[in-house]
């Protein structure tokens, strides 16, 4: 048997090789016949017919082939397929000469070309549903489904995934399975549905009974991609629907509260939060709590919302390094943020991390100018409290040189100038040892003592 040596069948190439490549067809069509070796592939006279057999295709087939008509050939080449270099009328015949399985999925595109296929012999794979419902025209699905076509469990699922409205509607009329889970991963059409904002496919989904808090492999229900992703309208139809508004991620325990906050989608976690949904709930690692995840991100109107939740907790410190959402805020210097903590009741300024680092510190340890100011001007700050090393925000700030907020600091009331840590070094020692030559005329202007010799 001949094989096909290149593609260049689309491009009307190759003439001579394509009349061999049809004697040996007929050949093995002759052997398969019972009719013995057949006509010798090398005659001149068949070969002649041959060649002139191509160049009347090349000249006169091709050229009036439609464009969709040429990528199914170049498709089913690709696939391998050899009766390809065939006219279309020998294609179903020489494929079983040969030994070459067409299946109508190869054809998967219209209904036209579906009906070829069938006539001509092919088979219906389950596979073909699918693939036509990929392709997203209804009729030829259903024209596939009337003429024998076997149903696919996940033909519903690509159909959601695709935003086949029409599509879906008539699946789960005809008995589609709208909680079927893709292996893969577990998602299920609604997840899809969801995850792609298609309010439309939801509520069809919905209304046919899909489970809402059906979760992928990793735990992601429906409602935590829609939050995820800011899909307000979908999230209020899972909600209406009875989704788990605290369903979490099985592996870092965040829920749809804690992924919309991460992303700022302040609508989605205003609807998640009047829907009843725990605005306290920490990650499993690390201990963030929503208002923490807003605070680190600079997430204002977000961090408006869950300070004035009920029973948020805005003094929580982390687990992994007892940090606030204050002192996150004031780390990545997000003034917005820390005027709302500031404003929040109950809020504690002076709460240090593990490592004794208050807001105050860790201002003075960045240079947050602005920042250091609002923190200066809460009621019960406490200017001199130092971490665990000693270090004031006084010494911290002038041992990195942030001569704005030195004098910050040196003008607050009660400021300890001379205040030293547990090896005797004090800010004036410090700056002299830096060369900051400007600090340390400020310190000594404000009385600091002079280290001894």
């Amino acid at each position: 048997m001949t094989t096909s040596p290149s593609d260049d069948f689309i491009t009307g190439q190759g003439a001579g090789w394509r009349a061999g490549y049809l004697a040996g067809v007929m050949a093995e069509r002759r052997r398969a016949e019972g009719g013995g070796g057949g006509p010798n592939p090398g005659s001149p006279l068949l070969g002649t017919m041959m060649e002139e057999c191509g160049r009347l295709f090349e000249t006169e087939v091709l050229p009036r082939m439609d464009p969709t008509s040429r990528a199914m050939l170049a498709q089913v080449n690709r696939a391998g397929r050899d009766a390809v270099r065939l006219f279309p009328a020998e294609l179903a015949c020489a494929g079983r000469t040969v030994g070459v399985k067409l299946k109508v999925m190869d054809f998967a595109g219209s209904v036209g070309r579906l009906a070829w296929a069938q006539a001509n012999g092919c088979l219906w794979v389950a596979r073909t549903f699918v693939l036509v419902a990929q392709g997203g025209d209804l009729e030829t699905l259903q024209w596939a489904r009337e003429h024998g076509c076997p149903r696919h469990a996940a033909t519903c699922w690509h159909a959601a995934l695709g935003a086949q409205v029409s599509m879906v509607e008539w699946l789960i009329a005809t008995g589609a399975d709208v909680n079927y889970t893709r292996p893969r991963e577990g998602a299920t059409a609604v997840y899809v549905a969801s995850q792609n904002g298609d309010l439309d496919v939801v509520g069809l989904l919905v209304d046919a009974g899909a489970d809402v808090n059906l979760a992928h492999n990793t735990g992601v229900t429906p409602l935590y991609v829609a939050a995820q992703h800011g899909r307000l309208d979908v999230v209020g139809r899972l909600i209406s629907a009875g989704a788990d508004v605290d369903m979490a991620h099985t592996g870092t325990g965040a829920t749809p509260l804690l992924v919309a906050d991460a992303y700022g989608h302040v609508d989605v976690v205003v609807r998640l939060i009047a829907a009843g949904a725990d605005a306290d709930v920490a990650l499993t690692v690390t201990g963030d709590t929503p208002l923490f995840v807003a605070a680190q991100k600079g997430h204002t109107s977000v961090v408006a919302q869950l300070t004035a939740a009920p029973g948020v907790n805005v003094n929580m410190s982390r687990t992994v390094d007892g940090a606030t959402p204050l002192c996150l805020a004031t780390r990545n210097g997000h003034l917005d943020v820390v005027e709302w903590l500031l404003a929040a009741l109950g809020m504690d300024v002076n709460l240090a991390t593990n490592t004794g680092g208050t807001p105050l510190l860790v201002a003075a340890l960045y240079g947050h100018v602005d920042v250091m100011e609002r923190l200066l001007a809460a009621p019960r700050v406490n200017v001199n409290q130092a971490r665990n090393t000693g270090a004031t925000p006084l010494y911290l700030a002038v041992y990195n040189g942030h001569i704005d907020v030195v004098e910050q600091l040196l003008a607050a009331p009660g400021v300890d100038v001379n205040r030293a840590r547990p090896n005797g070094t004090t800010p004036l020692s410090t700056a002299l040892a830096r060369g900051h030559a400007e600090v340390v005329r400020n310190l000594r202007a404000a009385g600091a003592t002079e280290p001894h010799a």
